[in-house]
């Protein structure tokens, strides 16, 4: 589900020139499980709370919770301001909050994570940056 935040009585009332945004919810399907389920393009921006079943590739923004039960994958542009829940995680990009990953925590070269880590395993690769607790193993 994705929620959406208005800035102003305005845009949530579409007096703004264009329709009023009401909150959607957004389901998607792979082949057979694998691949990704959603994709978070580049110039994209969420604000609010963003769960998922399937796979989800984020190379926009989000500033808020996301929830992932399978594999999230943040691109080199992607960026996150919140936290984060996720089976399996590859970071390439950036992320300002705490992530709580049930399975693998893969931190990329050039990604940087500002927060507390828990993770069941993890792989750091060079160039690749964290700042904050670290809980592995858990």
């Amino acid at each position: 589900m994705i929620e959406t935040k208005f800035e102003n009585k305005e845009q949530a009332s579409g007096n703004l020139g264009l329709p009023a945004l009401r909150p959607t919810t957004a389901s998607t399907t792979t082949n057979g499980g694998s691949g990704t389920g959603c994709v978070i393009a580049a110039g994209t921006f969420i604000e609010g709370q963003m769960k998922a079943t399937d796979n989800v590739r984020l190379d926009g923004t989000l500033k808020g919770t996301l929830s992932c039960e399978r594999r999230l994958v943040i691109g080199s542009g992607g960026k996150v301001e919140g936290t984060i829940w996720a089976n399996d995680a590859d970071v390439s990009g950036i992320i300002k909050g705490d992530i709580h990953v049930a399975g693998m925590l893969t931190i990329r070269n050039g990604a940087l994570i500002h927060g507390s880590i828990v993770a069941k395993q993890w792989a750091v690769e060079e160039g690749g940056k964290y700042i904050g607790k670290c809980d592995i193993g858990k």
